[in-house]
């Protein structure tokens, strides 16, 4: 009953202390963990947190950090699937697990306490006094008296208490990435308990849950040798020279041994270790990590320096377990200067630490009194624990970090314990030592509490850490960071200048300075903070070779450059140049691929362009943005196949890419073949479902539904999108395009064009639009003439809209003016047939005219002057309707023909004139005329031998059939992945 109290009030003080952590955000490498890992959010099949470290990055990669725990990863996943990405529910998570982690260590002091005053096992002699005497080992008559059961709860609870009330467990508790501490520790804790128990099937729990421990944090490996310590050293209370003594006399003769099944577990622990060891290293691809020489300064000193300073940080850890008052969330960089010379006061720390530490070693594992058998344990829940993160025998990538310290403080509070057990027994003040106890629980919970409130977000947190270091750069980093993402750029340049003051060598600050001067638009400044950045990068040395490892984040420097560069057309070779040498320095690096391809092309190098980026596939498995840019590059040369080919493979590699889709729908809108503007529906349609507010995609859904014929569908989805952007300029064109064509006598339509012109009075194919409808249907022949000489004046090259001129003067009765005009257009454009065609029938107006102006006056009766109907010059009306991604393509109608063709009417002009007798400006009316019908049987012959052309190639028809439905099927197949 007393423990069941003691568990409830374990976990009621625990609520109360980490109550206030469920205000926090996210922060600091909770962002890079939970917020930003796609394994967390589920956008990764499950099986991919076998393959991935800890930030959601392929274990295989150079710029993995190695930390392999995929049973973290999935409680944060399950966590995000329940209640998605609120921060509290994370911190209630952590909470209540290390409210787990205070009960089991309850249940581990227990057990270790009262294993130590068991006195079933009787402690041993000397080994040399064994050997001397040749007794058995198990024969020893000095045994312990049991200590009161009360005296065995007080050190069990208040190790218990000091673990619950440490505020160095705020970093593993509040901060949401110490949950990988909070879950190593808590199958550390059951795989030393089930191994207590000694049966074989409990043995087998112990490794499964050390294996769990493992796969929640990598230190969870070292509860091995803790089994080995309390195997040895507290159950069979054995000192390390009486384990050695015992290995030999079992290698000289086993049957005369006892205790072989502690050997055969010392065996079976050292086995399962060494294989988790390589399951381990298998993991990481078979390469340790590599770590920022500014997360680690001393990692890659040279010596005296490397040695003297990681060394002094294990004093620094002890020190934070003593007395933790100065806490920070970032060690790194320049917080604790290195130790460069054995001169430096600092050593002393070092030293006294070591002295503290082997006679502490000494005493625990070579000693023969129960004390002496619990602290072994002790230290090396301390030791080994640590010992990963320690730099001693590997680097990491940090310099001290709090929430290491979680598993090596079940030790130290249990030392502490005992020593205040030892203190009651020698002063037998109780009084004094449970006031000391008080006050140092009270303040450790009160400091607790309060450190809670500095991870409530990120600016608290780091700001926090100026209070115990300036000197550390990557904190006034961290704060501008802050300032940077509430878009205060000037407030984040003032912190990461001083970044750069305090650490003049630190790339990462330059570039934050070079981003916010970018962001307050002053580039010239940003491009020479970027030079200076430069300059960091190792130098090549002339007739020596070497190889520099550069981060890959550290290139992104060069990209900067180039985007600031490359706004001067004039500096393109230079922006090219900078790619080159990025990628030879980093032959993997994609990013300076892609960059460089798009140079390319802005410098007309297309293939060099498109070759860049198929060496960019070969480097990245995220291939969709590579094949569109490879899309646009081909659209770019005309080759329309090669875009939809490049489009079409981003798509299949991400189904959701919105440019690629919507791009492919314009080509295939293009075509205005049935099939594929079906096809090219399904895709834009799939891009509004991704992106609602999308006007472009709208508008051209629109005009996919013109060319299918379907017009009210069309109509309304330019209305939807005038709705929300009333002066969108491609869906009023084309909305009074439709309805010029559908309903161009209804006042709608010159509503429509005349709401486009109100936004875009200059707009030159609405102009044209206006000036047909008034010409053709309106019948305002003056009003017409105005518009169309308006688009001349805006566009004096514009031969369509003068072309169109010429027929409205045509329709206004000047055919004089018209001939001149139209011989002015054809002198301009003289490929254009519409033109020659309509000067030929103005002439033959004219010579008409000049005919029955000639019959009046021989007969003395004047002919009634007639009427032709005229109209405005247009392409063929199939290939007009041509919407490109800006807006659509107008021309103008072309003019209609008699019922006799031009040929017949020209001769019977001639015979006409031949009858009569005519003066010398007849005879020039003639030539003129004569010279016209040469002109049209010219263009007649032309077409006759095209005819010809194409009756040559039906025989290929049934092949370009087969071609066509083949790439059907294959569009068919595209449809069926999206």
């Amino acid at each position: 009953m007393e423990d069941r109290l003691f568990i409830i009030l374990l976990i009621a003080v625990t609520l109360l202390l980490y109550f206030n952590s469920l205000f926090c955000g996210f922060v600091f490498d909770d962002v890079a963990a939970v917020v930003n890992n796609k394994d967390v959010q589920g956008e990764t099949p499950i099986t991919d947190l076998l393959y991935n470290d800890f930030w959601g990055t392929s274990m295989t990669k150079e710029g993995s950090h190695k930390s392999y725990r995929p049973f973290t990863v999935l409680t944060f996943r399950i966590n995000y699937l329940i209640f998605g990405s609120a921060p509290w529910s994370y911190h209630l998570v952590n909470v209540l697990l290390h409210a787990v982690v205070c009960c089991l260590v309850y249940k581990l002091n227990k057990l270790l306490v009262k294993t130590c005053f068991d006195s079933k096992i009787p402690l041993v002699t000397k080994p040399a006094e064994k050997h001397h005497k040749k007794q058995n080992l198990n024969t020893s008559a000095n045994t312990i008296p049991n200590v009161a059961e009360v005296e065995q709860n007080f050190i069990a609870k208040t190790a218990t208490v000091l673990f619950l009330v440490h505020p160095i467990h705020v970093e593993a508790v509040t901060g949401v990435v110490g949950r990988a501490e909070l879950l190593s520790t808590i199958f550390v804790v059951l795989s030393i308990l089930c191994y207590a128990k000694f049966t074989v099937k409990h043995v087998v729990a112990s490794f499964l849950f050390c294996s769990l421990a493992m796969a929640s944090k990598e230190q969870g490996i070292t509860v091995l040798a803790v089994f080995l310590v309390f195997d040895i050293c507290l159950y069979h209370k054995l000192s390390l020279d009486d384990y050695c003594l015992l290995l030999v006399m079992y290698i000289s003769s086993s049957k005369k041994v006892r205790y072989k099944s502690l050997l055969w577990r010392s065996f079976l622990v050292i086995m399962f270790g060494i294989f988790l060891l390589f399951m381990r290293f298998f993991a990481m691809g078979n390469n340790l990590p590599h770590f920022d020489i500014f997360d680690n300064p001393a990692a890659s000193a040279e010596f005296p320096a490397r040695h003297l300073t990681l060394n002094y940080l294990l004093p620094v850890n002890t020190w934070l377990l003593l007395n933790p008052s100065n806490l920070l969330c970032d060690w790194t960089m320049g917080t604790i200067p290195l130790i460069t010379s054995f001169t430096d006061v600092r050593n002393i720390a070092t030293i006294m630490f070591w002295f503290i530490f082997i006679t502490l070693g000494v005493f625990s594992f070579f000693g023969n009194s129960p004390v002496s058998k619990l602290s072994s344990v002790a230290v090396a829940m301390i030791v080994f624990p640590f010992l990963p993160a320690s730099n001693l025998l590997f680097t990491v990538g940090f310099v001290v970090a709090e929430r290491i310290l979680y598993i090596p403080s079940i030790g130290f509070t249990l030392l502490v314990a005992v020593g205040l057990h030892k203190l009651r027994k020698a002063v037998k003040w109780d009084k004094l030592v449970f006031s000391f106890l008080t006050i140092l629980i009270v303040t450790h919970a009160l400091k607790t509490v309060i450190r809670n409130f500095d991870w409530k977000d990120e600016q608290t947190l780091f700001k926090s850490a100026l209070k115990v270091t300036k000197t550390n750069a990557k904190v006034w980093n961290n704060i501008g960071h802050t300032y940077e993402d509430k878009r205060n750029w000037t407030e984040a340049l003032k912190y990461f200048r001083k970044a750069a003051e305090v650490q003049p060598d630190d790339l990462g600050a330059l570039m934050n300075v070079g981003g916010m001067l970018e962001a307050l638009d002053r580039p010239q400044e940003a491009e020479n903070i970027y030079w200076q950045a430069k300059k960091l990068f190792p130098q090549p040395i002339a007739g020596k070779s070497y190889t520099a490892r550069v981060v890959p984040k550290s290139l992104k420097l060069f990209m900067r450059l180039g985007n600031i560069i490359k706004t001067n057309k004039s500096r393109l070779h230079e922006v090219d140049k900078l790619y080159k040498e990025v990628i030879q320095m980093k032959e993997t690096f994609v990013e300076a691929y892609i960059n460089r391809g798009e140079i390319l092309v802005l410098l007309k190098r297309e293939k060099e362009a498109l070759a860049m980026f198929e060496t960019a596939l070969q480097h990245t498995n995220n291939k969709s943005d590579i094949y569109y840019n490879m899309g646009v590059v081909h659209a770019s040369l005309g080759n329309k196949t090669g875009a939809i080919e490049g489009y079409t493979l981003a798509i299949y590699h991400n189904q959701n890419h919105v440019k690629a889709l919507y791009n492919s729908a314009v080509i295939l809108q293009e075509t205005r073949d049935k099939d594929l503007l079906r096809r090219a529906k399904i895709r834009i349609e799939h891009v509004i479902k991704l992106e609602p507010d999308n006007l472009l995609a709208q508008s051209l859904l629109g005009s996919i539904h013109m060319d299918l014929h379907e017009y009210k569908d069309a109509i309304k989805c330019w209305d939807d999108v005038l709705k929300v952007e009333p002066k969108q300029r491609i869906s009023l064109f084309n909305k009074a395009l439709l309805l010029s064509r559908i309903d161009s006598k209804s006042g709608t339509c010159l509503l429509a064009i005349k709401e486009l012109l109100k936004y875009y009075p200059n707009h030159i194919k609405g102009l044209t639009l206006y000036g047909d409808v008034m010409l053709n249907v309106v019948k305002d022949v003056k009003e017409a003439l105005a518009i169309f000489q308006r688009i001349i004046d805006l566009e004096p090259g514009n031969t369509q809209a003068k072309h169109n001129y010429c027929v409205a003067l045509v329709e206004d009765g000047r055919l004089k003016e018209a001939e001149n005009c139209l011989e002015e257009v054809s002198i301009a454009a003289p490929d254009e047939p519409h033109t020659k065609e309509n000067l030929a029938i103005v002439r033959h107006r004219l010579a008409l005219k000049e005919v029955h102006n000639q019959q009046a006056k021989e007969e003395g009766v004047f002919a009634k002057q007639q009427y032709v109907e005229h109209t405005v010059h247009k392409d063929n009306a199939e290939e007009t309707h041509k919407v490109e991604v800006d807006e659509e393509i107008y021309i103008a109608k072309p003019v209609k023909r008699a019922d006799e063709t031009l040929t017949e009417q020209a001769d019977k002009v001639v015979k006409n004139l031949r009858r009569m007798k005519t003066d010398q400006v007849m005879e020039q009316k003639l030539a003129q005329a004569k010279r016209a019908v040469e002109k049209l049987k010219q263009i007649k012959s032309k077409a006759d031998e095209q005819t010809k052309d194409k009756c040559k190639t039906e025989d290929k028809t049934v092949e370009k059939f087969d071609l066509r439905e083949k790439a059907l099927k294959a569009l068919d197949d595209l449809e069926a992945q999206l």
